[in-house]
């Protein structure tokens, strides 16, 4: 029976798939990077527009309890 392909060596295999993850790692790093470099702007706004609203609607929440706290004293 022919072989299509000559075997490799057990050192030789593990060489070649450090090879292929090492490429497909750098490849999908590249992808992560241009996709950060394209919405950098827009994702910092859209953070800080979060960032206000989470501060925002905190300080609704401290107000309402601090006034509810103040009612149940004056009830009392």
């Amino acid at each position: 029976m022919k072989r299509f392909w000559p075997l490799r060596s057990p050192a030789r295999a593990w060489h070649a798939e450090k090879v292929w993850a090492t490429r497909q790692w750098s490849s999908c790093a590249k992808c992560f990077r241009g996709a950060l470099n394209r919405t950098g702007r827009r994702f910092k706004f859209i953070i800080g527009v979060l960032i206000v609203l989470l501060v925002g609607v905190s300080a609704y929440g401290f107000w309402k309890i601090e006034g509810l706290k103040k009612d149940k004293d004056r009830a009392n």
